[in-house]
Formats: C-alpha cells, sequence, structure tokens
C-alpha cells in the first residue's frame, strides 16, 4: 500500500464519519420531535380531533365505522391498541406499532380513521 492510497481511505473514512455525525446531530439531539405541535385524527377525510404533544401517557377512544379503535399516546408515540375491541379483516393498524416521527401515519381503512402529525419537518422519503 502506497501513502497515496492510505490518504485516500483515510479521506472516505473521515467523510463517512463526519456525514454520520452531521446526520446524527441535525435528526437526533434538535430532532423532529421538538417541531411536532399535535396529532391529528380524521374520520370520513374530517378532522375528528387534535390532540396537543407530547402527551402524558393516556389512551383515547375513537369511534370509527366499525367500532371503538383505542389509541394508545405516551409523550410523542402514537398506537393502536392491539386490544381494540373492533372487527378489522387485517388488523394493520393494530399491528403498525409506535410511530414517533412526521412522515409516518396510521391508516384504519375499515373505521375510515387516518392519524398523523401535524407541525415537525416537511421531508419525503427521499430527503430523509
Amino acid at each position: 500500500m502506497k501513502r497515496g492510497d492510505l490518504l485516500i481511505y483515510l479521506f472516505i473514512i473521515f467523510m463517512l464519519l463526519s456525514s454520520f455525525l452531521i446526520y446524527f446531530f441535525l435528526n437526533r439531539i434538535g430532532g423532529a420531535n421538538q417541531r411536532i405541535k399535535s396529532v391529528v385524527v380524521e374520520y370520513k377525510r374530517q378532522v375528528f380531533t387534535e390532540i396537543p404533544l407530547p402527551s402524558e401517557k393516556r389512551t383515547v377512544e375513537l369511534k370509527g365505522s366499525w367500532g371503538v379503535l383505542i389509541l394508545n399516546l405516551d409523550g410523542y408515540k402514537i398506537r393502536v391498541n392491539p386490544a381494540s375491541p373492533h372487527y378489522c379483516p387485517d388488523k394493520i393498524c393494530m399491528n403498525q406499532g409506535w410511530i414517533s416521527e412526521p412522515p409516518q401515519t396510521i391508516v384504519c381503512l375499515p373505521n375510515r380513521i387516518i392519524i398523523y402529525y401535524r407541525g415537525g419537518a416537511q421531508i419525503d422519503g427521499l430527503t430523509h
């Protein structure tokens, strides 16, 4: 290995580490959670309720087309409780788990309910 090769390898390693540190600093320390204002629940394309965040650990019951849907809230995290007493053939909304960042949403098609964050970084998958 020549001296020039070593310099190129060290430069590549330096660039990878610095890009990781910049990503970590911008997205985790100053994170999107600081800009999230609320979580919005839509029912039949109408805003049903808007819950300010951060929220204490609690549950919220939503009446949908197929029955009651139970949401669990904890700080900036939201999920549909797997023990919700409504019929759902696929249970995709229940199996999705916790969401915690603005691009993430929960959609329950049988109940016609959409849950998403308001505020936060407005970025897409390519930028993220």
